[in-house]
Formats: C-alpha cells, sequence, structure tokens
C-alpha cells in the first residue's frame, strides 16, 4: 500500500511540474515585452520584487518560488544563479513591498519544514495575490506558518493534511484572505474557532476529504462573509438541524457525492439567498415537505443521482431556472408533486434514467410553460401522446433517445407528437426501435437544426418524412436496418444539411438506389462515416464496399441495362444486382464453355442411341395385314398381330456356354414345325 502511494504521490508530482513547465514556456514572451516596454512600471517592479523574493527563499532551500500575477509568468532571472547586491531582505524597497501584492508563490514537493523555513524567510507582511501549495507532505498546519505572507487567496492541497497545531493559524490572515481552499486533505473535522478568525471570507472549499458529519460546531458563528461552500466528496451522511443556520450570506452549497439519506425540513432552513445547491450523487430517499420552503432565491436545484420515488414542492421557488431529477427511480410524471405555478420560470428539466413509463396525467410537462430544455433519455416510454407537449412554447432541445418507442404518430391522424413544438431546435430519438418515419412524424418541426434517429431499426423512411424541416442542419440515420431511399427524401433539406450520417445500414446498391450513390459522392464534404457506409448483397451478407467506391460500377451497369433491355442473362440471376464489370467478363466465358460442352454431351448422347438401335433389331408388328400398318423400328408379319419384342444375341459370354443345354434332333424338329405354324 505504501509503494502504490508512493507511486501516485510521484506520478501527482511530474504532471505538477510539467504544468509549471507549460507555464512558463507559454508566458515566456509575455515577460521579455514586459521588460522592454516601459510603459509597464508596475509589472517591471513586480517582476524585480518576484526576483529578490525569490533569492530571499532560494537561500534557505528550493521549496517555494514567487510567480508574477498578471501573466503567471516565472521571472527569467529565477534559476540564473547570479549574485547581485540586491539579494538580502533589507535590499526590498517600499516600491517592491507594494508591487508584491501582484504575486504569488508557489510551494510544492517538499515537507513542511522546508516550505516553513521558506516562507518565514520572507519580509513581514508580504503581500500576495495567492499562496499555492501543492503535493508536499503537511500534516497539521503549523501555527506561524503564515506569519509573514498576506495571500488573498490560499491553496493547500493534497498535503495530506488533517488538521492544526493550535487555533491561531489563520489570524495573521484575517484581514486579507477572502479564498481557502483545503481540497484533497485527509480533513474529518474542522472548528469553527479554526475559521472564526476569517471574517472576510468568502469562499471555502473543503472537497475531496474525510468529513462525516456536519455538526452546529463545524461552522459555528465563524464565516458571515461566506457565499460559496464545498464540501464535494466527503462521506457525509448527516447534516445536523441548524449546523448551516450562521451562513446566512451563502449563496452557493455542494454537497454532492455524500452519502445522505435524508433531508430534513430544517436542514436549509435559514439561508434566504442561497441560489445553487448540489445534492447529486448521494443515497437520499426521503425529503421532507417544506424542506426547500425557503429557498425562494433558489437557481438552481440537483436531486440527480439518489433513490427518490416521489418529492414535493408545496411552496413557490419562482427563480428556479434548472431542475436535476435524473438517476431516481420516478415512474411517471405524477410522483412530482408540486403546488400549482410553483416553478413560472424554470428553463432545464432533467428526468434521465428513472424509469419512467407515462408523461402522467396529473398536469404532465404542462406544469413548466417555460422550458427550454428537457432531457426525457433513457427512460421506458413506449408511446407519446399527441397532447403529451402542448403548451411549451418556448422548448428548443428534446431529448427522448433509450427509451422504447415504436411509433411517432397517434394512428389516427398520422401526426406525431411534436406538432406545437414550433421552436424546437434540436430532437434526439436515437436508441429507440422505430421502424419507420412517416409523413407527418415530423410536423410543426419548422425551426429544427439537429435531428437524430440513429440506433433505431428504421426499415423505411417516407419521401416527405422530411419535407417540413426547411432549416435541418444536421441528420443522423446511422445504425439502422435502411435499404432503400426514394430520391425525394432529401429534396427540401439538402440545401441546408450540413453533417448528414447514414453509416451501418443494410444499403442495397442496385439501381434503385443510384441517386443515393451519386448523391453522396458529390456530397462528401457533409457525409460523415462515408467509409462506413458499405453496400450489401441481396442475401444480407456483411458489408463489402463503401458506397462511395461502386459509384462508377453502378453506374456503368445501371446503362448497361438501360441500353440492353432484354438482358440476356435474365433468369439467371437479378439484373438489378451490382456486378462489377471484372466480374461480366469471367462469367460471360464460364456461361459460353458451360454451353459448348452441353452440346457435345448432348450430341455423343444422340449418337450413341442411334447407333445402338442401329444394331438392336427391337421388332414390332402392328396391324391385321390388310389395313394400315406401322412399324417401329421393326419389321412386320403376314399375321400384322404384335408377337414380341425381338433382341438378338449378339454374343454369348464364354463362361455360359457350358449352361446351355444342347437340345436333341427330336427337339430342334418340334421347334421347327411349331414356328412355320405360328
Amino acid at each position: 500500500m505504501e509503494t502504490v502511494s508512493r507511486t501516485m504521490y510521484s506520478k501527482q508530482i511530474r504532471q505538477t511540474m510539467i504544468s509549471l513547465f507549460v507555464l512558463v514556456i507559454v508566458s515566456w514572451p509575455s515577460v521579455a515585452i514586459a521588460e522592454n516596454d516601459t510603459s509597464s512600471n508596475s509589472t517591471i517592479a513586480a517582476n524585480k520584487n518576484c526576483v529578490a523574493l525569490n533569492r530571499v527563499m532560494l537561500e534557505q532551500n528550493q521549496a517555494c518560488r514567487c510567480f508574477d500575477s498578471p501573466s503567471f509568468a516565472m521571472s527569467s532571472e529565477l534559476f540564473s544563479g547570479t549574485d547581485d547586491e540586491d539579494s538580502s531582505i533589507s535590499a526590498i524597497s517600499n516600491d517592491d513591498q507594494k508591487a508584491a501584492s501582484s504575486s504569488w508563490i508557489g510551494c510544492s514537493r517538499e515537507k513542511m519544514p522546508a516550505i516553513f523555513k521558506a516562507l518565514t524567510a520572507l519580509p513581514n507582511e508580504t503581500n500576495l495575490t495567492q499562496l499555492w501549495i501543492w503535493d508536499a507532505l503537511i500534516p497539521l498546519i503549523p501555527t506561524k506558518l503564515f506569519a509573514k505572507v498576506r495571500p488573498s487567496k490560499l491553496i493547500i492541497e493534497r498535503c495530506h493534511m488533517g488538521g492544526s497545531n493550535g487555533m491561531e493559524v489563520f489570524a495573521a490572515l484575517a484581514d486579507r484572505l477572502t479564498e481557502l481552499e483545503l481540497k484533497n486533505n485527509v480533513f474529518r473535522d474542522i472548528s469553527a474557532e479554526l475559521l472564526a478568525p476569517l471574517r472576510r471570507l468568502i469562499r471555502l472549499d473543503l472537497s475531496i476529504n474525510d468529513f462525516t458529519q456536519i455538526t452546529n460546531s463545524t461552522f459555528g458563528k465563524s464565516l458571515p462573509s461566506l457565499r460559496s461552500l464545498s464540501l464535494y466528496r466527503n462521506q457525509i451522511g448527516q447534516i445536523a438541524d441548524g449546523a448551516l443556520d450562521n451562513l446566512q450570506q451563502l449563496r452557493s452549497l455542494n454537497l454532492a457525492n455524500n452519502r445522505l439519506t435524508r433531508i430534513t425540513a430544517a436542514t436549509f432552513r435559514n439561508l434566504p439567498f442561497l441560489e445553487y445547491l448540489n445534492l447529486e450523487n448521494n443515497q437520499i430517499a426521503e425529503i421532507e415537505k417544506n424542506a426547500f420552503l425557503h429557498l425562494t432565491r433558489l437557481r438552481v436545484l440537483n436531486l440527480g443521482g439518489n433513490r427518490l420515488k416521489s418529492v414535493h414542492f408545496p411552496a413557490a421557488m419562482p427563480r428556479l431556472r434548472q431542475l436535476f431529477l435524473n438517476n431516481n427511480t420516478f415512474h411517471s410524471l405524477d410522483d412530482i408533486r408540486m403546488a400549482k405555478d410553483a416553478m413560472p420560470a424554470l428553463e432545464t428539466l432533467h428526468l434521465d434514467e428513472n424509469g419512467l413509463k407515462s408523461l402522467g396525467s396529473n398536469g404532465g410537462l404542462k406544469r413548466w410553460p417555460s422550458l427550454q430544455v428537457l432531457s426525457l433519455a433513457s427512460n421506458k416510454l413506449a408511446a407519446l401522446k399527441s397532447d403529451d407537449f402542448d403548451g411549451m412554447k418556448k422548448l428548443r432541445t428534446l431529448s427522448l433517445q433509450g427509451n422504447q418507442l415504436t411509433r411517432l404518430d397517434d394512428g389516427e391522424s398520422g401526426a406525431g407528437p411534436f406538432v406545437n413544438l414550433g421552436t424546437l431546435t434540436e430532437l434526439f430519438l436515437s436508441r429507440n426501435q422505430l421502424t419507420s418515419l412517416e409523413e407527418r412524424t415530423f410536423d410543426g418541426l419548422s425551426e429544427l437544426r439537429l435531428l437524430t434517429v440513429a440506433r433505431n431499426k428504421l426499415e423505411a423512411v417516407d419521401e416527405k418524412a422530411f419535407s417540413g424541416l426547411k432549416r435541418l442542419e444536421k441528420l443522423f440515420l446511422n445504425d439502422n436496418n435502411l435499404k432503400y431511399l426514394s430520391n425525394a427524401t432529401f429534396e427540401v433539406v439538402q440545401s441546408t444539411l450540413k453533417i448528414i450520417d447514414l453509416s451501418d445500414n443494410l444499403w442495397y446498391c442496385d439501381c434503385k438506389l443510384l441517386w443515393l450513390v451519386k448523391w453522396i459522392d458529390s456530397q462528401k464534404s457533409i457525409v460523415v462515416e462515408s467509409q462506413q457506409t458499405n453496400c450489401v448483397d441481396q442475401n444480407d451478407a456483411p458489408p463489402t464496399k463503401p458506397l462511395v467506391d461502386v459509384v462508377n460500377d453502378l453506374t456503368d451497369s445501371c446503362e448497361n441495362r438501360k441500353s440492353h433491355p432484354k438482358n440476356p442473362y435474365e433468369g439467371l440471376w437479378d439484373p438489378d444486382i451490382l456486378i462489377s464489370s471484372s466480374n461480366n467478363v469471367w462469367i460471360t466465358v464460364l456461361g459460353i464453355v458451360l454451353g459448348v460442352v452441353s452440346i457435345f454431351i448432348l450430341l455423343a448422347v444422340s449418337y450413341l442411341y442411334f447407333q445402338d438401335t442401329a444394331k438392336g433389331g427391337d421388332i414390332w408388328r402392328i396391324g391385321d395385314g390388310k389395313g394400315v400398318t406401322s412399324s417401329v423400328f421393326g419389321r412386320w408379319t403376314a399375321s400384322g398381330v404384335v408377337l414380341r419384342s425381338e433382341h438378338a444375341l449378339r454374343r454369348v459370354p464364354s463362361d455360359m456356354v457350358n449352361l446351355i443345354p444342347k437340345c436333341s434332333n427330336d427337339t430342334s424338329s418340334a421347334a421347327s414345325t411349331t414356328g412355320e405354324k405360328m
């Protein structure tokens, strides 16, 4: 574990040094210009002062450096190593002391004694815009660490700090310090007595520490001027009632990524000026009815990433502009209860990933008439009603991706649910189950600029589906099952389109699609992912070539078909299938060879057959000898009666000779007599 920590610590040091190096390189020209510009007296004074301060600190060690605040530049003489008569503390003039107020000091990669020695070597009351200590090892803040420096902003981060040696640490900074960052340390608690001297403090950042709770003694009656408090990413599981009561000037409160489970009516009861409240990514399952009763000036409320099944807003929040309710467990908009006209100014509403199955019946979205951005992504919506978005006359962005929508029309008039969204400019419908886009699907969207229907199951798009989108600039139809499009599909929008994606479909590259192949070839500047816009054959085989690579072959094939309408190969394969010219030659040669071989085989069979009948002597006798008679491969007798078919025995096999019995003379005579009678 110690090795891992040391490795991470080294990595942080390397990253910090790289950042400093880049900062110096970028700002170096401004230093040179400032030194050559006689009118920049204050900048020159600041640079000279930093040179003097650096030499004072470098006499002790190399733990800290001074930088010029306006350009955050490091003095060109910082690492010069030269000695001059102004290197002593006594040599720093009064003008230089005034110029110091525009400089800042950074300390890094050292332990506490080295940093303490460098800072305490400075002149008394050295005013700075900022003192930044990072990636150091300071478990406890020494009491006199800031005895001689007077920064207006103090940052101590990634220093393994968990407390202080006394309650007077910040006493010397009382009249000047306005911002304090103690983030990314190991604080488990902080005392109101430690912060009490900082009566001018406006911003306090305690993010990424180990706080487990906020008690009444955490802030006490200190920090009367505080306006911003961040406790992001701690382990806070509870906030005592009244713990924040004395922070009455607070405007921003960040409690995201903690372990809060419940918000009571007393948690934020005395924060009348609060404008920003972030409770994202906690474990909140319950919010009492009047928890936000006194937050009448709230502009942003983030409740995303919790375990809320329902929430109630009984009082008006007239200034609320943004509401985040994403990643909870709402099943319907009816689970969000609120007083009538409670949020008249709400402009942004996020309801992503909630498992919503319907948009509710208790007012639905009509309760927020001023909405401009609405996200319903990654829910379980299977259908939309034609009046779901009625009254939303200011909506500009609508996100419906990641749902289970199979169609967008009402089944009767054919109109889509967006008829009354005349101000909509962005519509996201990707990752649904849509199979077709009908003629009136996008009726009413005259101002639409961006439309994405990617990753659906589209098989058909009506040629007039986009006819009303006269301002469309970006169209995404990728990752569908499209095989054909009518040549009138993009007729209206092609003059305004700036980006179109047709990749990863099942395009059949035959003559019906020739227009699209030529169109894509002529619109290469707006077609994205053209190398993934591929042809497939009629058997739905894996995609082969990009459409832009077959434009010439397909054009030739289709023109040949027009000039030879009676295709000699018709019936053997579909002439509409794209066949390259090289394949045509080989298939033609193969056809000729097969034809010639077939003719030779037929001739050979015929020849053998006639030879066999000529030698065989098959005789059939038909007729009565007086009337019409006919014979088939034989002769007839006087009787004209069909007797039999005789096959002359051409050869007696030698192995059968002994099996034929020899006939006596009597038997032969009898047979001859019988034959004559017949």
